[in-house]
């Protein structure tokens, strides 16, 4: 297991910072995870954040899917790790941006080859950019709201119809709204909820 958890400080539950690394390159990713409790956001690594019992993998997708942001560190370890390959992945998936870090010169997988990558391979640490990381980081927290997601045993088309409400389709929409609408379960009234701070307004009527 091969990530890290961080929290953005801030009123209204702003979604955390997720990071991603290979335990090789953990003295780094100590220094990282300083970085961004100094800069004001709060940090806390797998093994403190996943209790013993504890199903890891559910907790990792979940903190992924609520993540703002998710920052990979790139390596030739992380390269390698099927763990990591995942979690950027699951961050992918889920619509969640990835902010890579190169560390150390590996290839670079190519669908994360369009993402710009902050270069922190020189081996002074003074002169890693991290004033543009945590400034990257900082504005995601501070555009990041509160954003409602299906609890995981909702059926399936329930977690479609959330993501069509932001569909550029006015079908989809339509379509998402009625499938919400027809949801009978606790979490409903939430979802219709969610559905009211749409930027579309057809949504919101």
């Amino acid at each position: 297991m091969v990530a890290g958890f961080g929290e953005a400080l801030g009123a209204g539950g702003i979604s955390h910072i997720f990071i991603s690394y290979n335990r090789d390159d953990w003295a780094f990713a100590a220094v990282l995870i300083q970085k961004l409790k100094e800069a004001g956001l709060k940090t806390w690594l797998d093994t403190e954040r996943l209790a013993p019992g504890v199903d890891w993998s559910e907790e990792i997708d979940e903190g992924i899917r609520t993540a703002s942001a998710l920052v990979l560190v790139m390596s030739p370890s992380s390269r390698a790790s099927e763990y990591v390959t995942y979690e950027w992945s699951c961050a992918i998936g889920s619509e969640v941006g990835v902010v890579p870090i190169l560390l150390r010169e590996t290839t670079i997988h190519p669908r994360l080859s369009r993402l710009q990558y902050l270069d922190f391979r020189a081996t002074d640490p003074q002169v890693h950019p991290w004033n543009k990381l945590i400034q990257k980081l900082q504005s995601v927290a501070g555009e990041s709201q509160p954003h409602w997601k299906p609890p995981r045993d909702a059926p399936p088309y329930i977690h479609r119809a959330v993501i069509d409400l932001d569909s550029g389709n006015s079908a989809d929409r339509h379509g998402a709204i009625d499938a919400i609408a027809g949801w009978v379960n606790s979490e409903a009234p939430r979802a219709l909820q969610h559905a009211l701070t749409s930027p579309f307004a057809d949504v919101r009527t």
